[in-house]
């Protein structure tokens, strides 16, 4: 196995940039504000209320929206996003065949199993003014699973 550097294997711009490199190149205060979102909101996010509790700063949020790294989405649209990907569902089945919530001892796994709950009454009860809620989410799944791995 060889370890190809930096410029040399990956393409440097746009949507095929590897997120390690992406990683890589945010600066510190960025690379907090993607960790937190990804280990505070998960799958859905945070609204604004929740990244000024979190003190961070909302100019920095807006410019990591505007690199591309973060998105802006309804609640509603992340929670049918996150029930309809296929790998979460494995995951909740799998969560379920353990015995469900209380059968759980990661807090990891039970703000999952909290998550997913929540995003199918969300997408059960429909578009509502609370669901259209805007809220921040890391912008591509490869990296949000790349960040979650810390």
């Amino acid at each position: 196995m060889t370890i190809e550097q930096k410029g040399q294997a990956i393409e440097h711009q746009g949507d095929t940039k590897n997120p390690f490199w992406l990683w890589d190149d945010l600066k510190r205060s960025e690379k907090n504000i993607c960790y937190r979102l990804v280990h505070g909101g998960g799958m859905l996010g945070w609204n604004e209320k929740s990244l000024n509790a979190a003190h961070l700063k909302l100019s920095e949020v807006e410019n990591l929206v505007k690199e591309g790294i973060l998105r802006k989405a309804s609640l509603f649209e992340l929670a049918k996003e996150f029930i309809e990907d296929e790998y979460s569902c494995l995951q909740k089945e799998d969560l379920d065949q353990m015995g469900g919530f209380m059968a759980l001892r990661n807090d990891e796994e039970r703000d999952f199993f909290r998550s997913f709950d929540q995003a199918v009454k969300i997408v059960a009860e429909g578009e509502t003014a609370d669901s259209l809620e805007e809220r921040y989410q890391i912008n591509r799944k490869d990296f949000y699973d790349f960040i979650e791995l810390f």
